[in-house]
């Protein structure tokens, strides 16, 4: 589950829901702070309102397995999701799949986007680098 913390007292303020059903396994900011979307071994991607901390968007079978990494374009138009299927898919603001990247041989642990590039890195001791500004 996600919960919200107090940075005064250390408890937990809130709980958000609808929770994943299994174990979450990233949670990205989006850097104009509206929006950030969270992961889980669920194989399901939301995406969360900053300002309510309510799910307003969910896919339930984002991709064949479990979901391990997500990263956010800088305008927040883009995100994309690594997974232990050794795929990178990209999304766009409904999260509608638009693309798949293929070429790790082992699940993808890590994702950063950079400047129109998409660093990936994988269980296969690869880190890719992909030209993304077209997305």
């Amino acid at each position: 589950s996600i919960k919200v913390w107090s940075t005064t007292s250390w408890q937990a303020q809130q709980t958000l829901g609808p929770t994943h059903f299994d174990a979450v396994s990233d949670l990205v900011v989006g850097p104009l702070g509206a929006k950030f979307w969270s992961t889980a071994r669920d194989r399901s991607i939301r995406r969360w309102d900053a300002a309510t901390l309510e799910c307003d968007l969910q896919v339930a079978n984002a991709h064949a397995d479990s979901v391990s990494c997500l990263s956010v374009g800088a305008s927040e138009t883009t995100l994309f999701s690594g997974c232990r299927d050794s795929t990178i898919k990209v999304w766009d603001r409904d999260l509608r799949c638009k693309f798949t990247l293929v070429g790790h041989r082992g699940p993808v642990n890590a994702l950063l986007a950079v400047d129109g590039h998409l660093f990936s890195a994988s269980h296969d001791r690869t880190v890719r680098v992909w030209r993304v500004d077209h997305f």
